[in-house]
C-alpha cells in the first residue's frame, strides 16, 4: 500500500504542479483546467480505493473481538491514514 500510495502521491503533485500553471497563464482554459481537476480527482479516487481495500484486508485476520474493539473507534477510524 505505501509503495503505491508514494507513486500516486508522486504522479498527483505533478498533476497538481501543472494545474497551477494553467492557472498562471495568460488566458485561462476552463475545459484545461477543467480535465486537469479530473486527473488529479481521479488519483485521489485511487488512493481512497487502495486504502479501504487494505482495511478490508486488515480486517479479515482480525478476531472477532479485535473487530469489535476497531469498530468501537467509530467509522473516522478508516480515515486516520488519509
Amino acid at each position: 500500500l505505501h509503495k503505491n500510495r508514494w507513486d500516486l502521491m508522486t504522479r498527483m503533485q505533478g498533476e497538481q504542479a501543472t494545474l497551477r500553471g494553467l492557472y498562471a497563464a495568460d488566458k485561462r482554459d476552463p475545459a484545461a483546467i477543467g480535465n486537469q481537476y479530473r486527473k488529479i480527482s481521479e488519483l485521489r479516487r485511487q488512493m481512497v480505493e487502495q486504502s479501504v481495500d487494505a482495511h478490508n484486508r486488515m480486517e479479515d485476520v482480525l478476531t472477532k473481538e479485535q473487530k469489535g474493539k476497531l469498530r468501537s473507534y467509530g467509522p473516522g477510524w478508516m480515515m486516520m491514514d488519509e
